[in-house]
C-alpha cells in the first residue's frame, strides 16, 4: 500500500475508532461505580435464582448476607465465594482450575 492511502484509510478510520473508545471508557467507567451491595431482589437477579430461594436460603442462613435492622444485604464477592465453594461438577472446571480451549 501507497504512503498516501494509508494516510486516507486512517484519516477516516480515526474518528469512529475515537468514538469507540469513548464509549468503552464510559461503560468500564458506569461498571465501576456500580455497588457491590445487593437487595434480595438484586441477589436474585445476580445468581438467576427465584426470589424465595433467596429468601428461604437467608432465613435459614444458609446463604452469606448482611442485616441491617430489618434491612437484608448481600455482597457480589460473598456470594461469588459462596457459589464456587458448592461447585459440583468435573473437576477440570472447578473454580481455579476452568479449561482452556
Amino acid at each position: 500500500m501507497s504512503d498516501q492511502l494509508l494516510e486516507q484509510l486512517a484519516q477516516v478510520l480515526a474518528e469512529p475508532i475515537a468514538e469507540r473508545v469513548a464509549e468503552l471508557l464510559t461503560e468500564r467507567s458506569a461498571a465501576a461505580t456500580v455497588s457491590p451491595w445487593l437487595d434480595v431482589d438484586g441477589a436474585a437477579e445476580y445468581l438467576s435464582w427465584p426470589k424465595g430461594r433467596v429468601q428461604k436460603l437467608t432465613a435459614a442462613t444458609s446463604i452469606p448476607h448482611h442485616r441491617f435492622g430489618s434491612r437484608v444485604s448481600y455482597h457480589r464477592d460473598e456470594l461469588d465465594e459462596f457459589m464456587e465453594k458448592h461447585y459440583e461438577g468435573p473437576a477440570r472446571f472447578a473454580p481455579g482450575l476452568r479449561a482452556v480451549s
